[in-house]
Order: structure tokens, then sequence, then C-alpha cells
């Protein structure tokens, strides 16, 4: 597990320094997060491969700059923050969201795509300025 932190961590540190607005890419490994928070900050998350994102883990998508979620494979998040003062969060690809789409600051775009709550899952801190939109 702490291995995986590990890469975590370096990855986002890389893409940090080493570009403008990077991408967070998941290609054909397995990667698990079975609790915790994964924090993206002005980083795009891009799917094309497996992913295990068990309840009790987030995925945080901060900055100020206008983040995607894309990729070839619909990602099932446990749970997504997004606290974006760039314009928050839009989708490239569908999605779905077992556990909270917590939203502190900025929109959540679905731009014509779908994100898929199903039984469990739901939505928080939407207000007049900073919420879903299609």
């Amino acid at each position: 597990m702490s291995k995986i932190l590990l890469l975590f961590l370096f990855l986002i540190i890389w893409f940090k320094f080493f570009s403008q607005v990077g991408y967070f890419y998941i290609k054909g490994e397995n990667i698990v997060q079975t609790s915790g928070c994964i924090v993206l900050q002005d980083i795009h998350w891009k799917n094309s491969g497996k992913e295990n994102l068990y309840s009790g883990s987030y995925v945080k998508f901060t900055g100020n700059t206008l983040q995607q979620i894309s990729g070839d494979s619909v990602t099932t998040f446990a749970g997504i923050i997004i606290n974006n003062s760039g314009g928050g969060v839009y989708l490239n690809q569908n999605v779905e969201i077992k556990d909270t789409l917590r939203i502190i600051s900025g929109y959540f775009d679905l731009k014509d795509k779908i994100a898929d709550f199903g039984t469990t899952g739901y939505l928080t801190g939407e207000d007049e300025n900073n919420r879903v939109r299609a």
C-alpha cells in the first residue's frame, strides 16, 4: 500500500513540475485506493486502464486551472471533492460515483456525459455559484 501511495506522490510532483497542466494517467495498470485521498492540483484525470477506488477513498480536484476527467475507460470513483477556483472539473468520459460528490468551489460540468450515482451516491455542497451543470 505504501508503494502505491509513494508512486501517486511521485507522479503528482512530477506532473506539477514538468508540465503546466499534467495528467494523472492510468493505462493498463491496476490502481487500488482503499482509503485516503488522492489530491490532483491543476492535474487532469485520464483513465484508460483499470482502477479500484474503494468506499472511504476520495479524489480531490484542486487548483485554479479547469480540470477534466477523461480516458477510454469509465472511472468508478468512491468519492470526488471539487475545490477548484479556476472553473472546476468537466467530463470527457462518463463516471460512476458510489459515495459522495462534494462541491466546495467550482463547477462539475457534465458536458453531455453521464455521472451515475447508482443507489448509494449523493451530492453535497452545491449552491448557486458551485454546482453541477450540463
